[in-house]
């Protein structure tokens, strides 16, 4: 297997890159070690490691100041191409991914629209097929990566399923006829992952850019990237938070570090390694393919851990005072970070409640 550099050495060379740019130079470096196609299998040109050891390795990276959106950019382009590419479309698969491994391509997933977000009963835009052609048509915004992304794995409605929306994902490349493609928004979290709005005014594709099933795209890409994505968010979130402990805990005044601060520090401690121990727990059960549910519960306890974390780090930070080191951003990154789709977890947490009280129901231990 190849040779991993050490995260140290990774970003020795970038210790001076604002936590909010996008650094093209960190990026190259990472296809250049082949770390972009960490979880890629050998035969697709990548290193065929595990996701945990993806998710620790993410983690330490964050925590010695690699911008958590790039971190989140990283995450977002192991899961197309690992999760959405390889399995959905191994004729297009065959010659992107090993490109893909090396940075030289990226590919931005398009689902997202303005107003509505991803929601798939209120999304416009829309595709149609004619003699083996199909045109797309809408506007998708914000486009993670979408700045510098060489493809974009467009999601639009082709028919529909009964009372729902049927959608198709198709692979685009950037310079496809009638496709703009213009930076932002700009959002005041995770700056470093850049976003782009992009038009498609009769986008023409042929039918080989299909990715998976037409029809299925809210079953095969939408529903599975919500809970890949999140599983790549908890390292980020966990190297956040452990960078603030670490620059509050380097600026503590030897005089300060009472029993106060020595147990408040024992209780971030104690949050952020069973933090690390549910991250390495969900991405073993994306890897073994198991129940969803299992990667949700993981996700569930790791976020509340973290809410815990940052509430203490926070209380840190206020007391203490404000200099060039004071690790705002990162807190601000991690404040971001659990809010995002915060409504969507709230209600996978409600479904996992409903279920619990079903089976409970059902294999009731306390009945006579």
């Amino acid at each position: 297997m190849p040779h991993v550099i050490a995260p140290e050495e990774l970003l020795s060379p970038f210790r001076e890159i604002p936590g909010d740019v996008f650094s093209s130079a960190l990026w190259d470096t990472l296809g250049r070690w082949g770390l972009l196609g960490w979880t890629l299998p050998r035969a697709a040109g990548g290193q065929g490691r595990d996701t945990p050891s993806f998710l620790h390795y993410l983690a330490r990276c964050v925590a010695l100041g690699m911008p958590a959106g790039m971190g989140l950019g990283w995450c977002i382009h192991l899961v197309i191409s690992r999760h959405l590419l390889l399995p959905l479309a191994p004729h297009l698969g065959e010659a992107l991914l090993p490109r893909a491994a090396s940075g030289e391509v990226s590919v931005a997933l398009a689902v997202s629209e303005p107003g509505v977000g991803a929601h798939p009963a209120r999304l416009q835009s829309r595709a149609w097929e004619k003699d083996g052609t199909w045109t797309l048509e809408g506007t998708k915004t914000p486009v993670s990566n979408g700045t510098f992304a060489s493809h974009f794995l467009v999601v639009a409605q082709t028919g529909r399923d009964g009372s729902k929306k049927a959608f198709t994902a198709f692979l685009v490349p950037r310079d496809a006829p009638r496709l703009e493609v213009e930076s932002g928004p700009n959002f005041p979290f995770l700056r470093s992952c850049p976003h782009a709005t992009m038009h498609l005014r009769g986008t023409p594709v042929p039918a080989s850019s299909l990715v998976g099933t037409p029809g299925r795209a809210y079953e095969e890409v939408i529903r599975p990237f919500r809970d890949l994505e999140d599983v790549g968010l908890s390292a980020v979130l966990v190297g956040c938070l452990r960078r603030c402990l670490n620059r509050l805990g380097a600026d503590a005044d030897p005089g300060d570090r009472d029993a106060d601060r020595m147990t408040r520090a024992g209780r971030i401690l104690c949050c952020l390694e069973s933090m690390e121990v549910l991250m390495e727990r969900a991405g073993s059960a994306v890897d073994k393919e198991e129940p969803v549910r299992k990667i949700r519960l993981f996700l569930g306890g790791l976020r509340h851990l973290g809410a815990a974390a940052l509430a203490e780090l926070e209380s840190w930070a206020g007391a203490g005072p404000s200099t060039a080191a004071h690790p705002e951003s990162s807190l601000a990154d991690a404040r971001a970070i659990l809010r995002l789709a915060s409504h969507v977890n709230e209600l996978k947490k409600k479904k996992l409640g409903e279920e619990w009280f079903r089976r409970l129901e059902e294999e009731n231990p306390f009945q006579s």
